[in-house]
């Protein structure tokens, strides 16, 4: 027959799996290790967030910086998480939304009359004369129509007297 050998291992087995198990610790070991974890899984929540802001402003950022609007950052997927891949997704994907245009202030304003053309000028003086005198552009029409209409200086002598007289 030969030797029968039976092995008795299973104390070895429960010893080494059991000795991480909180219930096998002490009190006050229990007590640290549960204070450990809770401030552990308080580290890494404050980890988490602290990335999800820097990722946030990163992508916003980089976004601005492109010249679109910052509301395309919420597009953006979570993947691209630095300015290379957040500018390559601009790149890949950028013909989707549109650039936002710029324009300072001083430079549409510092264009004095001499920038506008004559068109522009006489709509401009149509309007100053509504505003200051009251007058609607349908009036000021018919008033040219009549101005234009005389033939003689006695004519347009009496229109003027009679316009005079007459409230616009």
């Amino acid at each position: 027959m030969g030797w029968q050998f039976v092995e008795d291992d299973d104390d070895e087995d429960q010893d080494a799996g059991q000795a991480g198990k909180p219930a096998d610790l002490p009190a006050p070991a229990r007590k640290h290790l549960k204070k450990v974890e809770t401030e552990l899984a308080a580290a890494k929540k404050a980890l988490e967030d602290l990335q999800k802001e820097k990722r946030t402003a990163t992508v916003q950022d980089t976004v601005k910086a492109k010249g679109y609007d910052p509301k395309v950052a919420g597009f953006i997927p979570a993947t691209a998480d630095s300015p290379e891949a957040v500018e390559k997704w601009l790149e890949d994907n950028g013909s989707m939304f549109t650039k936002t245009v710029t324009e300072s202030v001083s430079e549409s304003t510092t264009a004095g009359p001499d920038a506008l053309s004559p068109e522009l000028m006489a709509e401009l003086a149509k309007l100053t004369a509504v505003t200051a005198e009251g007058m609607s552009p349908t009036k000021m029409q018919s008033m040219r129509a009549l101005i234009e209409g005389t033939n003689s200086k006695e004519e347009l002598d009496k229109l003027l007297a009679m316009a005079s007289k007459a409230r616009l």
